[in-house]
């Protein structure tokens, strides 16, 4: 690495952070904060922690868990404890605000997990390999699984002699590509759960909404966490790895800065401290798996036009929404019945959910039925064989794991990284029990329809399958796997503009494999030749799949 990937925030962007900051972050940079903007702790309560505290521990982090509001790493000392967790509550509050104010992009999705306070010097200490920060290593978690949510964290060193000590060494692309088979995780592992694990998953987080949250983070998991927590054990194994003298850079933080680092789609930077050092809080919260901007020079970021997302909650009702509507989503946005009784319904479609087209209810009366100002409404209806027990009702995990959740996140990431998706606009749930229901409300394309429409009448030309593979391939190129790719996803507008929908249950996965984007190719070839076998007239053939494939590879240089 030549350059040292530190950002010292500056007055400008201290007063007016728009979005310029999350970019930095999610360009692999760290943000630096100078002393005095984050308003610390009392001198009385930071004596006390440099003091009295390190008696107390039983691991080498004491931890406040903001969900269970507890702590944990050391004895039970009655008042001192009481006092410690007061002091990390009031933190953990005060950097929330602060980050608020900092990220404002990141704030509706942001999700704090835990503080952490390092009240001893950690040098020279006995302790396991894989438990030595001085090695290089990526950060990856022994318990409480983040399912593949991605960790920002930030750091307030408030040693006031002791400047904490990071080595920086390179991004984790080519970690990945240069040592992921030695790791044991290339090729990519599978990132999504079973139904088991899912299950286990979400029990344990109904027992933490019970007053159990321990239980979450000592026995949760995920093929994720577990990818990454193999990479980390084989970095610190490696001596050749760890010693070699012309890896990474030094960075140093004096005493009262804070620091911030993100890791987004993938985790862009390895760490290690060479220094440990004592008195370090650290908040570590986490965004949802989606929630990426786009990079600036990549050639697909809209410019000012990213999406923020905001939720309310009334009862058993959340809904998410974008915050540039005029107005936030009502209840009956969601309900096909009202929206025909005040003459809004402008068509139905097909698939396994109530799918209704509707003008936009904040122009309802001034546009068109053929403006974009059209909406669509999805609910989400189960299929196969537990449809007949569950229909529209699915297991729940925690709000941020229903599908309307996850879906209009990964759909907005699509949608500011320029891919031609429909824009999302709400998403609601209902919650029964242990059980939800969901909707989803997306612009609708103008005048499109989809392939499989196409293919029932005259078909299309072989231009059009060269667009189709053309698109695939950008989607593709970008690292984004469509679950259900097939011919009723994707839309063909009048003018010829290829657009792919339905996003629910979408994943980002390594860009360098090719063995998902053949996979993904060969689904939607089996759905072309099913839909062959048994609809009366299909105009489809082997060639039809060939000028996809031309169009496919001949996108890019890759």
């Amino acid at each position: 690495m030549s350059e040292q990937p530190l950002h010292r925030v500056t007055a400008e962007e201290y007063d007016n952070p728009g979005d310029r900051l999350e970019r930095t972050l999610e360009q692999g940079n760290i943000l630096l904060f100078e002393p005095g903007r984050l308003p610390l702790p009392s001198e009385e309560d930071l004596h006390f922690l440099r003091s009295e505290v390190g008696k107390l521990i039983k691991l080498k982090n004491i931890s406040y868990h903001p969900h269970g509001d507890y702590i944990s790493g050391m004895k039970n000392e009655g008042d001192a404890g009481e006092q410690v967790m007061r002091i990390l509550r009031e933190h953990s509050r005060t950097v929330n605000a602060f980050l608020g104010r900092m990220l404002p992009g990141y704030s509706a999705s942001w999700s704090p997990r835990k503080v952490n306070f390092r009240p001893v010097q950690e040098k020279g200490r006995v302790i396991k390999r894989h438990s030595n920060n001085e090695l290089l290593h990526v950060d990856a978690f022994p318990a409480g699984a983040t399912h593949g949510w991605r960790p920002l964290r930030f750091f307030t060193n408030i040693n006031p002699e002791e400047a904490r000590i990071w080595r920086i060494a390179e991004e984790f692309r080519e970690l990945y590509q240069a040592y992921g088979e030695a790791a044991g995780i290339a090729p990519a592992p599978a990132l999504r759960q079973g139904l088991g694990e899912r299950a286990w998953s979400g029990a344990l987080r109904g027992l933490a909404s019970l007053g159990l949250p321990q239980l979450q983070v000592v026995g949760d998991t995920s093929p994720y966490d577990r990818a990454m927590r193999r990479m980390h054990n084989w970095m610190k194994d490696s001596d050749d790895y760890q010693n070699d003298p012309d890896r990474g850079v030094k960075l140093s933080f004096e005493p009262f800065h804070s620091w911030c680092v993100y890791r987004p789609g993938e985790p862009r930077r390895v760490v290690r401290a060479t220094r440990p050092g004592s008195h370090l809080l650290r908040q570590t919260g986490g965004l949802p798996p989606a929630r990426a901007l786009p990079l600036e020079g990549t050639g697909t970021g809209r410019p000012g036009r990213l999406m923020e997302a905001r939720h309310w909650r009334e009862g058993r009702v959340r809904v998410l929404y974008d915050t540039a509507l005029a107005q936030p989503p009502a209840h009956w946005w969601f309900d096909p019945v009202e929206l025909e009784r005040q003459g809004l319904v402008t068509g139905r479609g097909g698939g396994r959910g109530s799918v209704v087209f509707f003008r936009a209810p904040e122009t309802a009366e001034e546009e068109s039925p053929g403006d974009p100002t059209q909406w669509v409404l999805r609910h989400y209806m189960r299929g196969g064989t537990i449809a007949r027990a569950l229909g529209d009702r699915y297991l729940w995990q925690g709000l941020q794991e229903t599908r309307p959740w996850q879906e209009w996140h990964y759909t907005a990431r699509l949608y500011d990284e320029g891919l031609p998706v429909p824009r999302p606009v709400a998403g609601r749930v209902v919650r029964l029990g242990p059980t939800y229901s969901a909707d989803l409300i997306t612009v609708r394309v103008p005048g499109g329809r989809s392939l499989d429409e196409n293919l029932g009448e005259d078909g299309v030309s072989d231009a059009t399958w060269r667009a189709v593979g053309a698109c695939i391939r950008r989607f593709h190129d970008a690292g984004h796997w469509h679950p259900d790719l097939n011919s009723r996803n994707i839309l063909i507008d009048p003018e010829g503009k290829i657009w792919i929908i339905d996003w629910d249950r979408g994943e980002h996965r390594p860009e360098s494999s090719a063995d998902w984007r053949r996979a993904n190719l060969q689904r939607l070839k089996r759905d072309l030749e099913k839909r062959l076998r048994i609809r009366e007239r299909w105009v489809y053939s082997e060639a039809c799949f060939s000028a996809l494939i031309a169009g496919y590879e001949g996108t890019c240089s890759r």
